[in-house]
């Protein structure tokens, strides 16, 4: 997706609304644009265990939480998904400078904002992931789920691996008693916008930019 994201720090005071508790008083971590009864696909799953599923030719797709071992193969599908947002807008050069400074970020933040980063491997190799994090929303005086990054490798697009990250990321929310995910897509990346469309989200705000002469 490559829609980075805007930096906020959570904390307690200053008279934010808290995140919702779950449980024995942990904060949720998530946020959103899609209601509660988003569209849900089949997967093995068993509890305490990362989800699994088949892609069309049969090789097993494992989503689970990300290690700092995953870096290196995020670096690389980050460089993949900034080349091909280069057709959409400006982007910086994607070479592995940025792609270790923008990953070093994204996991900061995420890090700093008590979200999550989930990879989706194919024979133990990663090959997608989806980052994001608890966004407070002081319109609503509620928190919702922003999801900052959605990459699939380019060799295992339309399998329906973005898919199911991006419902895995929901499960997450939902286990942490948030109700709303929110994401965003650049203009004219209609694809993507259809994807997000047929999983229930809706279009909520648009975002606007000037160059000054």
């Amino acid at each position: 997706m490559g829609y980075f994201f805007r930096p906020i720090g959570i904390d307690s005071g200053s008279g934010r609304t808290p995140l919702p508790q779950v449980g024995s008083g942990t904060k949720t971590n998530l946020f959103c644009l899609a209601s509660e009864n988003m569209a849900r696909s089949r997967v093995t799953r068993r509890a305490g265990q990362p989800e699994r599923t088949q892609t069309m030719s049969s090789v097993e797709v494992v989503i689970r939480e990300s290690v700092a071992a995953d870096r290196q193969s995020l670096m690389a599908l980050m460089i993949e998904l900034q080349d091909f947002e280069r057709q959409f807008a400006d982007r910086a050069l994607p070479d592995r400078a940025f792609a270790a400074w923008y990953i070093d970020r994204l996991s900061r933040v995420v890090e700093e904002n008590e979200g999550s980063i989930l990879v989706a491997t194919k024979d133990g190799i990663p090959c997608g992931f989806v980052a994001g994090f608890p966004e407070e929303e002081p319109e609503l005086r509620d928190w919702y789920f922003y999801v900052a990054e959605l990459v699939v490798s380019e060799s295992d697009r339309s399998r329906g691996i973005g898919r199911r990250l991006l419902l895995a990321m929901e499960d997450a929310a939902r286990a942490r008693g948030l109700k709303r995910m929110g994401i965003g897509v650049l203009a004219g990346s209609d694809r993507v916008h259809r994807l997000y469309m047929t999983l229930g989200y809706r279009d909520y705000a648009i975002s606007l930019r000037k160059e000054l002469p």
